[in-house]
């Protein structure tokens, strides 16, 4: 779920069936203040490495959800 206020992510809520290493918080905390535009997040998302909090879900794959891709 994301909160988006004058095209910036002002809020983040992950949640589903994932092993995470590290608190998802993390990652929101990551994404909150960005630009609400594919290039910032992408660029956001290669600084990480999406295992530690996604388990199995590629960065590709979190991505599409958050810009309700296919």
């Amino acid at each position: 779920n994301l909160q988006i206020e004058g095209g910036r992510i002002t809020g983040c809520l992950l949640s589903g069936d994932f092993l995470a290493l590290l608190p998802i918080r993390a990652l929101e905390e990551k994404l909150e203040g960005l630009p609400y535009r594919k290039k910032e997040v992408r660029e956001a998302l290669e600084a990480i490495d999406p295992a530690l909090f996604l388990g199995t879900i590629t960065r590709d794959e979190l991505g599409s959800c958050l810009f309700n891709q296919g």
